[in-house]
């Protein structure tokens, strides 16, 4: 089954935030995107450990083990109203995730230089 990001609709009792449409007079209607990991491997659950103020696009988890504490993804995001893509790196300290590396693609040009400095060393791998 490949399950794609989607908006979920949540009616919370009691919020008054008047500006949609209540189903009945104690209701509001709140509209939350929820994004699921592309890795369909990856089914923890485990939310993205991205800051708050990022818009997240969609993600593809590569690599994630709980045990020792790492985590790796490639993020389709944006912020401050640009898109980018990013390479995230998490290290889990005292039960949280933490951000350890990230790496910013924010152009084709930009790939396109990363891809050819990467390329040449390809050849020394086992």
């Amino acid at each position: 089954m490949n399950i794609k990001n989607m908006d979920l609709l949540f009616y919370e009792e009691g919020a008054s935030s008047g500006s949609a449409p209540a189903p009945s007079q104690d209701k509001d209607i709140l509209i939350k995107r929820v994004i699921f990991d592309e890795n369909t491997e990856i089914n923890d659950g485990e939310k993205l450990p991205v800051h708050d103020s990022i818009k997240l696009i969609r993600y593809r988890t590569i690599k994630k083990n709980s045990g020792l504490g790492w985590w790796s993804a490639i993020v389709l995001l944006e912020d401050h109203k640009r898109r980018e893509i990013c390479f995230y790196r998490w290290k889990k300290r005292n039960k949280e995730w933490k951000r350890d590396k990230k790496l910013h693609i924010r152009s084709k040009q930009e790939w396109n230089s990363l891809k050819e400095a990467v390329e040449p060393f390809l050849n020394e791998l086992g």
